[in-house]
């Protein structure tokens, strides 16, 4: 309804685009073997929700029965292999025609929250990346750091914080700005 409304309305004046945001972890086979179970974990992290989209039948659809959960100790995750990145670099031009990275952060802990520069160096090495996809031919649109502040996650409630603002939920929600928010401030001051 939301979406019909603004094509009829606003789009032809506003030209602005509507999507969807589909957290999914990215799946490469570290062997030949494991191939299959790369495509069925990508299937199940990412097709599950963009099937629906974009097929007319109900084949990803939830199927009845059991998961077993008596090999979750034997899966292995890598990121390297002999030292090396697994797979293509992030915002390859090959992937998308156009590019909006959202809710991008690292979590940290409420001890860590106020002097941030674990998140300064993930923000950082990111823009750092999306710059040379730029360079590289990619249409990068936008860039969504989550988030302005301190805010409840719906798995960690308020255990990790993901925010550039402190909020003090024990003193009045106070807020303040984490060394993050300056790092933040002045990048985007820059020339």
């Amino acid at each position: 309804m939301a979406v019909e409304l603004y094509r009829q309305k606003y789009q032809a004046c506003q030209k602005g685009k509507i999507g969807i945001t589909l957290v999914s972890t990215w799946m490469v086979p570290y062997s030949k073997k494991d191939s299959d179970a790369a495509q069925r974990a990508l299937d199940f992290t990412l097709g599950w929700f963009m099937d629906p989209l974009t097929n007319a039948d109900d084949s990803s659809k939830p199927k009845s029965g059991n998961l077993s959960y008596t090999t979750d100790s034997q899966i292995k995750l890598s990121t390297e292999r002999d030292g090396v990145p697994i797979g293509p670099k992030a915002a390859s031009d090959w992937l998308y025609k156009m590019g909006l990275m959202t809710e991008n952060n690292a979590a940290l802990t409420l001890s860590e929250a106020r002097i941030d520069d674990m998140r300064i160096e993930y923000h950082r090495d990111h823009l750092s990346f999306l710059r040379q996809a730029i360079e590289d031919g990619v249409n990068v649109k936008g860039y969504f750091a989550w988030s302005f502040l301190d805010n409840f996650e719906w798995s960690e409630a308020y255990n990790v914080r993901f925010g550039m603002i402190h909020v003090d939920y024990k003193n009045g929600l106070a807020r303040y700005p984490k060394d993050s928010a300056i790092w933040f401030m002045n990048f985007l001051n820059k020339d």
